[in-house]
């Protein structure tokens, strides 16, 4: 398996809130299970271990029945597949860390496994999800008993 990785950087033109509350949004997050119908990915945070830095894991589990292996033996190769039992799942791991102060860091990715495009569709919609959210709460501030505000 050939591990690549990829340069990477969180960037936002909103002035609204600073990068450490996103963070601390992510790290809330922690645990975050996306479904589709042949996988499901698991987003780790970690904003505090390590200081100045965000770190992450994304793990996905694959709906994949059958494992295929290979062995060379006395010189021939020979290939055996082999049902995966009960609820097992094949599993990729990609890791992150990201700098905090300037918003660059680095992706682990290999073929099949969650791209960094994918990574970042994911901070995007929670990075549109919390901007709503304070949108909705700043509302609410400044005009209590008007109208509910919907916040969709």
């Amino acid at each position: 398996m050939k591990v690549k990785y990829v340069g990477i950087k969180l960037k936002s033109d909103c002035t609204a809130f600073d990068s450490d509350k996103f963070y601390e949004e992510l790290e809330r997050l922690s645990g975050l299970v996306i479904e589709s119908p042949s996988i499901e990915r698991h987003f780790f945070f970690d904003n505090t271990s390590r200081e100045g830095y965000l770190l992450g894991l994304v793990v996905t589990l694959k709906d994949q029945r059958r494992l295929c292996k290979a062995k060379v033996q006395d010189g021939e190769l020979i290939l055996k597949t082999e049902d995966l039992l009960d609820e097992d799942k094949l599993v990729d791991f990609n890791f992150f860390a990201i700098r905090k102060d300037t918003r660059k860091g680095i992706y682990q990715y290999y073929y099949s496994s969650c791209s960094p495009n994918t990574y970042g569709d994911v901070c995007k919609r929670i990075f549109y999800d919390l901007k709503k959210k304070m949108i909705h709460d700043e509302y609410v501030r400044l005009a209590p008993g008007e109208a509910a505000y919907e916040n969709t």
